[in-house]
């Protein structure tokens, strides 16, 4: 009886610390997690990590959106949270992406090209094959970095449904850059395949 009761007591015990760091982590002002989050994405070697946003607090997704559509931001910091959006697959973060594709502003300069390739790889991982026709979409843009982000999302997808799309553009796809891109994302559905 007696080990039954301290069990319970340091149950009891674990729950209400575990429910006081979860409070302290939701009750940071945004300021904090703000002033946390940009140190994240300053960092040069800067790496995805789900749980690290996470533990920032809740409004990480919505500040992620703020810092990769101000142009105030270093272009790197920028692409950085996009990078981070792919971990946050929420109908706000799948419009925002999807409306930097098309976002005349991006287009036509080496900043706006950054950030719409890093846009596309981000909706493809975090959407998988729900964004495979909105990204395809983008197949026959003007610029060759972006098609080249257009076969790198699509591999991304991880659906099955964008082989027909990578197989048909294949042999239509006059850059060579390019045609390397879209062979190497039907190269991965093999590989995935044959696992």
């Amino acid at each position: 009886m007696k080990n039954l009761t301290t069990r319970t007591a340091m149950t009891l015990s674990a729950l209400a610390l575990v429910f006081c760091l979860c409070a302290s982590a939701h009750a940071r002002p945004a300021h904090e997690q703000r002033s946390d989050l940009l140190m994240l994405l300053n960092a040069y070697e800067f790496r995805v990590d789900a749980k690290v946003l996470r533990k920032i607090g809740p409004d990480v997704n919505k500040l992620l959106i703020e810092v990769s559509g101000d142009p105030g931001f270093r272009p790197r910091v920028r692409n950085h949270a996009l990078m981070a959006l792919s971990v946050y697959p929420v109908t706000q973060t799948r419009r925002y992406l999807e409306s930097l594709l098309h976002e005349p502003s991006l287009i036509g300069n080496s900043t706006g090209t950054l950030i719409r390739r890093q846009a596309l790889r981000s909706l493809g991982k975090a959407f998988g094959g729900e964004v495979v026709v909105p990204i395809a979409n983008l197949k026959d843009d003007k610029n060759p970095q972006i098609r080249i982000a257009v076969a790198h999302a699509l591999a991304e997808t991880k659906s099955e449904r964008a082989i027909p799309i990578l197989s048909a553009w294949l042999p239509h796809e006059k850059e060579l850059g390019v045609r390397e891109a879209v062979d190497r994302a039907l190269e991965s559905f093999h590989k995935r395949g044959q696992r």
